[in-house]
């Protein structure tokens, strides 16, 4: 049967080498005596081991071109009939296409290296804009701490409030205001702290360990902090005091660092998707928890390509301008949520009715896992910068 086997993978791939044959025929890497080209024991071409610098690259580029049309028909059944490649891989037809890891590592590479040069950049220009922002406020904010006409500080006002990011130090500049300023301005003061968001006026984060630690003993007993708020508010005091108040540049190093984890969250969330299949499936008892992963290598796959499109329609739409990419982005945002459905409907064989319940259940439970893993992915972000 190995020998049918291994005859079948010549028979397919020998117009695949280019290297000159050894007119030896004992097998390099098993020792077998060879009948033809391969080894019919181990599979191994029977070609001379010393190549030549163009003999490399033949192999190379003959090589990526048979991964990349491997890659390329797999993709098409894959995105165009869901359920399809997995069901192939279980009945053992495999040759023809491309491993499931390996078309997992490789489609996540391209995503995830495309993701990071779209978001980075993004990124890197907002923290930027509100670098800018932080200039602006904190000029207004010393010409508000000096300044006496109530005309002018309700200007001020309005520029501050202009800044997002400046709205965390409001509560400060007015409280500081209570020494310095006269009754006149008392009236823009108290029409200040109205325009202030109660969550960043009363909630001030601690700028500095002391600081929180010295509050906290001020505070009775029970109305302490427990053990995870306290521990995340020493870290953030911290690094704080780190990046000695440069919180934008704070929060741009964590922002990065999570978008640089997203990889490792999806590998992570793998097993756990794969796992909530094999519960919702368990029992049809011809599928182990590796087919339910293989399903989910796929699975990962096809979004991943799903949504580069989605991504291509967005930066489409906001580059031109035109309607249609944004009608285009809505359809491709469902094609989305359709393909799981379609892929479980077709893989598993269940009627319409079952399969819309645990649809809704596994996105339900993903839902949940995806929180867990993100608060888990920025608690790491923010431990390891």
């Amino acid at each position: 049967m190995l020998q049918a086997d291994c005859s079948l993978f010549l028979v397919k791939y020998s117009q695949v080498s280019h290297l000159k044959e050894r007119k030896e025929k004992d097998c390099l890497n098993c020792g077998a005596q060879v009948q033809g080209r391969y080894c019919h024991v181990c599979g191994q071409e029977n070609t001379e081991p010393h190549e030549s610098f163009w003999a490399l690259i033949q192999h190379f580029v003959f090589d990526l071109f048979h991964f990349d049309g491997k890659f390329f028909e797999s993709v098409k059944y894959l995105l165009f009939k869901p359920g399809f490649l997995t069901k192939e891989y279980m009945r053992g037809r495999r040759l023809a296409y491309l491993n499931p890891i390996r078309m997992y590592i490789f489609t996540s590479a391209i995503f995830f290296l495309i993701i990071f040069n779209f978001f980075t950049k993004g990124v890197t220009e907002e923290f930027e804009k509100g670098r800018q922002k932080e200039l602006a406020v904190k000029a207004a904010e010393a010409a508000l701490l000096k300044e006496k006409d109530p005309v002018k500080i309700d200007s001020l006002k309005r520029v501050i409030n202009v800044a997002d990011s400046s709205l965390r130090k409001l509560n400060d500049i007015v409280l500081i205001q209570d020494d310095a300023l006269d009754s006149s301005k008392k009236i823009s003061k108290d029409t200040l702290k109205q325009n202030i968001p109660k969550s960043r006026a009363s909630n001030k984060l601690p700028e500095s360990v002391a600081y929180y630690d010295s509050t906290q003993r001020s505070l009775p007993e029970e109305k302490r902090d427990g053990f995870l708020t306290k521990f995340f508010f020493r870290k953030y005091a911290a690094l704080s005091e780190k990046y000695q108040g440069r919180r934008l540049d704070m929060w741009e190093k964590v922002i990065d660092k999570l978008i640089h984890s997203l990889p490792s969250m999806m590998m992570i969330s793998l097993p756990f998707f794969a796992f909530i299949l094999f519960m919702l499936y368990v029992r049809n008892r011809q599928l182990f928890f590796v087919d339910h992963l293989i399903f989910t290598l796929h699975l990962y796959v096809a979004q991943y390509i799903n949504l580069l499109v989605l991504l291509t329609f967005s930066t489409l739409a906001e580059l031109s301008g035109w309607r249609i990419f944004n009608w285009l982005f809505f359809i491709q945002v469902l094609l989305i949520f359709f393909y799981l459905y379609k892929s479980m409907r077709n893989f598993y064989g269940q009627s319409r009715s079952k399969t819309i319940v645990k649809y809704a259940f596994l996105n339900f439970c993903l839902l949940i896992i995806f929180s867990f893993l993100s608060m888990f992915m920025v608690v790491n972000s923010l431990l390891s910068i």
